[in-house]
């Protein structure tokens, strides 16, 4: 499985709660903050080992 990170100008809970039950594995607002991106990706690849 490839893992997928939304990214969306969307950053109510609400809209966060739908990205998640539409199946993506992680989720950021814009403006996409690098580091936290970053992070999420790591912690993807950790939990995919």
């Amino acid at each position: 499985m490839i893992p997928v990170i939304a990214v969306t100008a969307s950053a109510m809970t609400q809209d966060r709660q739908k990205i998640m039950a539409a199946g993506f594995e992680g989720y950021q607002s814009k403006p996409l903050n690098v580091r936290a991106f970053v992070q999420a990706i790591e912690e993807m690849l950790q939990k995919g080992s």
